[in-house]
C-alpha cells in the first residue's frame, strides 16, 4: 500500500511539471511590457524555457493610459525586424492592459507593439520546444520512468 501511495505522490508531481506555465512577459505582472527598455524582454526571454501548451501575459495596465498607447501583435519574422503591424498575423490586444496569448505549435514566435513603441524595445522573441517539460528530468533522474508515462498520457489527452 505504501509503494503505490508513493507512486501515486510522485504521478501528481510529475503532472503538475507537465502543466502549462503562465509566462509574465518581461517577469512582473504589470510593467513587464514597456518602452525604453531595450532587448529587455529579449533577454527576459532568453532565460525561459517555452513549451506548447505555455501561456504568455502581458501586463501594461498601470498606469491606466497604458492601456490606449500599448498593444501586443504577433508578425512574422521580417515585419518583427522592420517593427510592421500592417500585415499581423495575429492582433493579441483587447484593451484592458492584459493580453495573453497560447503557444499552440513548436516555433519561433514574433510580437511587436504598435504605435511605434516597437522601435523603443517593444518587441518579443519566443522558441516554444516542442515537448512538455521534459527537461525537468534532468533534474531529477530517478523519476525518469514515471515522467515517460506522464508525457505518453499527456500526448494522449491532446
Amino acid at each position: 500500500m505504501e509503494s503505490l501511495t508513493r507512486r501515486l505522490m510522485v504521478t501528481v508531481l510529475i503532472a503538475a511539471l507537465l502543466m502549462p506555465l503562465k509566462h509574465l512577459v518581461g517577469g512582473t505582472e504589470y510593467n513587464g511590457w514597456a518602452p525604453n527598455k531595450t532587448n529587455y524582454t529579449s533577454d527576459w526571454a532568453a532565460h525561459q524555457q517555452f513549451h506548447v501548451g505555455d501561456w504568455l501575459y502581458w501586463g501594461y495596465d498601470e498606469p491606466r493610459i497604458n492601456r490606449q498607447l500599448f498593444s501586443v501583435f504577433e508578425v512574422n519574422k521580417t515585419d518583427y525586424d522592420s517593427c510592421s503591424t500592417d500585415h499581423p498575423l495575429y492582433n493579441i490586444s483587447r484593451g484592458g492592459g492584459r493580453d495573453v496569448f497560447k503557444l499552440k505549435q513548436s516555433r519561433p514566435y514574433y510580437f511587436i507593439s504598435g504605435g511605434g513603441f516597437c522601435w523603443k524595445g517593444m518587441k518579443l522573441t519566443v522558441f516554444v520546444d516542442r515537448h512538455h517539460r521534459q527537461k525537468h528530468c534532468r533534474l531529477c533522474p530517478q523519476l525518469r520512468p514515471y515522467l515517460q508515462v506522464c508525457l505518453a498520457y499527456s500526448e494522449l489527452l491532446q
